[in-house]
């Protein structure tokens, strides 16, 4: 399958200005699904948290801090992450870090958020569980009555062994922290062997009642085998990349049956993979009726956030208010949000629209919009 982009864009509305269409992004309303935690540390949070744990600040960063160009590829990039993450060792870092990172959702008009969660880094260098989840309670608390809403994605790592991952379930399942948690990821963390033996906690995770999503990395030598392992295997309910299912036609439509959603990091996987043709594929995507969305991934390391990534996709793809528009309502569709919120971020963002001129029914040739949720 290859992919075609036309120099004017895709719409008939006709290319805009950048001054415009970023202002535009700025003022809408977005939901954030793919993004981590931990991702959101910028310099000055690795500072404060080393002088405060009495740790010594890693020789890996400088003080004016790291940008995506600085990545020799993504090896470099979970080296610099790992570095990173080891000034993290109480719950008043976890609260912070929440805390900050929500904040600067808010300014960016982000009504709701999906953050993953990597609890098996921290718990080897022998921070506690309960501590972790006690900084992240007082975050959520200390943001309840501000206008943004999150939900936390439990993120396991491929790499690290099943029974820790069981455990570390078994103790989210608990009555006193089930709330926190909306669902189950795996990211493979750079290792490139198919993670058949999660299975069994993915099973265990949807009969509590949890959501299940998998990371599926773009550009791997057997990237179509994680796309079949994640759609007919482990039947996730949403995959984090996986542009790469352009490769394969079957899984393709496979997706498009099941109303997948896709969700999409453009900077830091065309940055950390080079010649990166992935907003190009994004926007196929989006032509073909896949439910992708944009989103930003590690927004403290790449210094770029969910508008950053937007805007990627303005500048590489010619992407017009309309398609700006699908990509956000196609994340809330595939959030796991409660149905009552997601009614009321696509109100908002259908409200945007039209305030700025936009006509709803050239969303998808129907005016009248009313989703229903099972």
């Amino acid at each position: 399958m290859t992919i075609e982009t036309s120099p004017d864009g895709h719409s008939s509305i006709g290319p805009i200005s950048m001054s415009t269409m970023t202002e535009f992004l700025k003022g809408m309303p977005k939901c954030e699904l793919n993004v981590h935690l931990e991702g959101t540390m910028e310099s000055s949070h690795i500072k404060i948290f080393a002088v405060r744990n009495g740790l010594a600040f890693p020789d890996i960063f400088q003080p004016s801090g790291l940008r995506y160009k600085d990545f020799r590829g993504p090896q470099d990039f979970l080296n610099v992450y790992q570095n990173a993450l080891s000034v993290i060792r109480t719950g008043d870092d976890f609260k912070d870090l929440l805390i900050d990172y929500l904040r600067k959702a808010q300014s960016m008009r982000v009504l709701y958020v999906e953050f993953y969660f990597e609890p098996q880094v921290h718990l080897e260098r022998g921070v506690s569980l309960d501590m972790i989840l006690k900084g992240l309670k007082e975050g959520f608390e200390a943001m309840r009555n501000e206008n943004i809403k999150a939900q936390m994605v439990l993120c396991f790592l491929s790499d690290r062994p099943v029974q820790e991952a069981d455990d570390i379930l078994t103790m989210l399942l608990k009555d006193e922290n089930k709330a926190l948690v909306v669902g189950i990821g795996l990211n493979n963390n750079g290792n490139d062997q198919l993670p058949f033996k999660f299975r069994r906690i993915f099973e265990r995770a949807r009969a509590a009642g949890l959501k299940t999503s998998m990371h599926c990395d773009i550009d791997m030598e057997n990237s179509v085998d994680f796309l079949r392992l994640a759609l007919l295997s482990m039947r996730v309910d949403r995959i984090d990349g996986g542009t790469d299912i352009l490769d394969q036609e079957s899984l393709l439509q496979e997706a498009l049956t099941r109303d997948m959603g896709f969700t999409c990091c453009p900077i830091s996987k065309s940055y950390l993979r080079g010649n990166c043709v992935q907003p190009e594929q994004i926007m196929f995507l989006l032509d073909q009726g896949v439910k992708v969305s944009i989103h930003s991934d590690d927004p403290g390391f790449m210094v770029a956030n969910l508008v950053d990534n937007l805007d990627v996709m303005e500048k590489k793809t010619g992407m017009v208010k309309k398609e700006a528009v699908k990509f956000q309502e196609n994340a809330i569709l595939t959030s796991w949000a409660p149905d009552d919120l997601k009614l009321g971020m696509l109100n908002s963002l259908y409200e945007h629209f039209k305030s700025q001129g936009g006509n709803l029914g050239d969303l998808d040739g129907d005016e009248e919009r009313d989703h229903e949720f099972p």
